[in-house]
């Protein structure tokens, strides 16, 4: 097995270099920042296999372009999601206020028809009565 090329702290060095990059990311501008700012002399090869580092840069190249995080990408989809429920819920409710409507509007003509019609009366008492007793 062979021993790692990068130490430790040298590891920490590149990385701190990689969080405050701030124009375009490549991996041959590093290995060149890397030289002349640490004084380390590296490849892009030997700096990939550093899994700390290849995360770094990664997540600081993905940043610098402006694309979501993964924890924003998360977020971002349970926010979708919750309005997607929401407008459905919203339609739903829409639908059962419409059935309501038309419902009161049933009871309404079949109130006024009573009035009328005693026997229509009657039944309407007894139903009344029977819904009551089972609630």
């Amino acid at each position: 097995m062979t021993l790692p090329s990068l130490s430790l702290k040298q590891v920490q060095r590149i990385e701190g270099v990689i969080q405050g990059w701030t124009t375009k990311l490549t991996w041959d501008l590093l290995v060149q920042r890397i030289e002349t700012d640490l004084e380390i002399k590296t490849t892009r090869q030997t700096l990939n296999t550093y899994l700390s580092i290849k995360t770094s840069y990664q997540d600081r190249k993905q940043a610098l372009r402006g694309k979501p995080t993964e924890a924003l990408l998360k977020f971002t989809k349970q926010d979708v999601e919750m309005a997607e429920q929401v407008k459905r819920l919203q339609a739903e409710n829409a639908a059962l206020n419409k059935r309501v409507e038309r419902q009161m509007a049933f009871i309404a003509e079949i109130a006024a028809f009573a009035k009328i019609n005693p026997s229509v009366m009657d039944v309407l008492e007894r139903v009344k009565l029977k819904v009551t007793k089972n609630s």
